[in-house]
């Protein structure tokens, strides 16, 4: 089997970053301010995409004692934060990138998750 960061090389575009962190300790404190705080609604998305609560179901505490480490592709650049339409693009180029790397780990033999931020653009709907 590949080692994980030759894939991930091989498939994530040039100006991704990616890092390994330890998989975070699970806190119930934790989980339920993450909660409280996306029942606010702030981003507007709640309960609009997959991998957020509610529509994330797993058991958290599960996912860390099965996990030991997560991969976390970061990217710089500069936006004007009140241009959404780049801000979509952007986030929608992330997603790709996060399924990318996950099917091509998965056909390597890896078994992993892949999560990125805001509502799923995958079908462009």
């Amino acid at each position: 089997m590949r080692d994980w960061k030759e894939i991930a090389a091989s498939v994530l575009p040039s100006e991704f970053e990616l890092e390994e962190w330890d998989f975070p300790e699970y806190s119930e404190e934790a989980l339920i301010k993450c909660r409280n705080l996306c029942k606010e609604n702030v981003c507007g998305t709640y309960g609009c995409s997959w991998s957020c609560p509610p529509g994330f179901s797993s058991d958290l505490q599960e996912l860390s004692e099965k996990y030991g480490k997560v991969a976390v592709i970061k990217r710089r650049f500069e936006v004007d934060l009140s241009d959404s339409e780049r801000l979509d693009g952007l986030a929608g180029e992330l997603q790709s990138s996060v399924r990318d790397l996950v099917l091509a780990m998965r056909r390597e033999g890896y078994e992993c998750l892949g999560f990125a931020d805001g509502a799923c653009r995958y079908c462009g709907k």
